[in-house]
């Protein structure tokens, strides 16, 4: 596992890479996460897929902010689910945590507005929380699977509103933030197989978009795009494709594991050979479109399918001046067969420590990246 710093003088700032519509099926038994948006301080009610109800309450939300460019790093968002509190962070490769006889993450809050340069969330609440029943899959069993043929985090990733960094990196310059809502997986030009993570209609693929779909807001309609409609009332979208295979063309249904085309960087990549992969959906809460944070799901396809016995997970990125004390997290690691029994870190200067958090900095602008390797208990 890698990650990457980007120290930039003039303004001397380091980047560090650390590395739905809702067509909810009412009958039971069909895992699917429940949309709760919250002020702070409100209460509600929330039934989850399962039939149980849970009471939810938002108490607090603190954004972290980096004093370089003031952009949202993260936030501790406080709740309480049946009387019992718990803080959680929104987005940036959180996965959903247990509590009680829930699981809930929060993607996305507010304050993620006061200096974005667009809306890709339709919230019009304080914070958007997403729950399941303890214990339950992220998504239903059998309709999702990693849409590229690669290892996890075999490239650079920017995912969960992460500020974007990859190629033109950010800028302090810039008053308004392009909050990563989406998730993108770097690659080989031309070599990376993407394939469908649903099955699906294809509503958009090679420019062309099928009637009735394109007054749809964020569906992509160019060379180098496929959006898929699954069962979900999801679109689906892959983007900066390098070539799309010919049987994916509009109104045709797709399989799940079907090759969509290989990956590239076309339009608007920066550059950058990646897969722009995004989940799209219509909110009931607000009625609005906006994108569904897809880290929980292509996670546990991953997981599923390729049964990694660890991973090592030391992300997202962040960005602070010269001299400033920064840390380095690996406490998003998961072993699957046991408990992570050491972090080990190399540093780029040629140190190295131990322990699952690190407090570094960097005096001279430049990029920087570390290597993050852990050991589990069975190993």
């Amino acid at each position: 596992m890698q990650i990457k710093f980007l120290l930039k003088s003039r303004g001397l700032f380091i980047l560090l890479i650390l590395f739905i519509l809702s067509c909810k099926d009412n009958s039971r038994n069909i895992p699917e996460r429940v949309i709760a948006e919250l002020n702070i301080g409100e209460t509600q009610e929330v039934e989850l897929w399962n039939g149980e109800k849970i009471k939810l309450q938002v108490l607090k939300v603190e954004e972290i902010r980096d004093s370089l460019h003031h952009g949202i790093r993260g936030a501790n968002v406080e709740v309480a689910i049946d009387g019992e509190e718990i803080i959680l962070n929104t987005g940036n490769y959180n996965l959903p945590v247990t509590i009680g006889k829930v699981q809930v993450d929060c993607p996305f809050i507010q304050k993620y507005y006061s200096n974005a340069h667009h809306d890709r969330w339709g919230l019009t609440k304080d914070v958007r929380l997403r729950l399941w029943p303890k214990d339950s899959p992220f998504i239903e069993p059998g309709t999702f699977v990693y849409p590229i043929k690669q290892l996890w985090f075999a490239s650079m990733t920017q995912s969960g509103n992460e500020p974007s960094y990859v190629d033109w990196g950010e800028h302090p310059a810039e008053e308004k933030i392009y909050y990563h809502s989406g998730h993108d997986m770097g690659g080989a030009e031309g070599l990376d197989e993407i394939i469908s993570a649903t099955d699906g209609l294809v509503v958009s693929s090679k420019n062309e978009v099928l009637q009735g779909y394109d007054t749809i807001p964020m569906i992509y309609t160019r060379p180098d795009a496929v959006n898929i409609l699954d069962k979900r009332g999801w679109f689906v979208e892959y983007v900066h494709l390098d070539s799309i295979d010919p049987a994916i063309a509009i109104g045709t249904n797709v399989k799940m594991g079907q090759r969509i085309g290989f990956i590239g960087k076309q339009s608007t990549s920066g550059g950058w050979v990646h897969l722009h992969f995004q989940l799209v959906t219509r909110y009931p809460v607000s009625d609005k479109w906006g994108i569904e944070d897809a880290y929980p799901y292509v996670w546990e396809s991953y997981v599923n399918q390729y049964n990694p016995p660890l991973i090592a997970v030391a992300r997202p990125h962040q960005i602070c001046w010269t001299g400033q004390d920064i840390t380095l997290d690996g406490t998003k690691s998961k072993s699957f067969k046991g408990q992570i029994a050491s972090w080990e870190w190399l540093f780029s200067d040629g140190n190295s420590a131990i322990g699952a958090t690190q407090t570094r900095s960097y005096p001279i602008p430049g990029e920087y990246s570390e290597i993050l390797k852990v050991t589990d208990s069975e190993e």
